[in-house]
């Protein structure tokens, strides 16, 4: 996991309303890209260590014609959030924040 400084603060201020940027990390960029998923991917804390995680990245990797803004099902009960953040650097601005939803 990275939780550089720099990177979650181009991020945090476009998470959904319910997230607290302090429950966020930027998990790594190598296991992000053993999914094929090449955009910077954000999980909440809880998240991090759910064995759930490594199907949610491998459905979030086959994703096709996603728009910004939608939040979809990637099984067992986590949810993705694809989300912009125009103040990231290029090849950054596109991310996805995997969650588990609060009843």
């Amino acid at each position: 996991m990275s939780n550089d400084a720099q990177d979650l603060a181009n991020f945090t201020s476009h998470f959904p309303a319910h997230q607290k940027a302090s429950q966020v990390q930027r998990l790594d960029q190598a296991i992000s890209k053993k999914h094929w998923v090449d955009v910077p991917v954000f999980v909440t804390t809880e998240v991090q260590k759910d064995p759930a995680l490594d199907q949610a990245l491998t459905t979030i990797g086959r994703v096709q014609g996603i728009q910004v803004g939608e939040t979809i099902d990637v099984g067992q009960g986590l949810q993705a959030f694809f989300g912009f953040s125009p103040d990231a650097p290029n090849g950054e601005a596109f991310f996805v924040l995997v969650f588990k939803p609060t009843a």
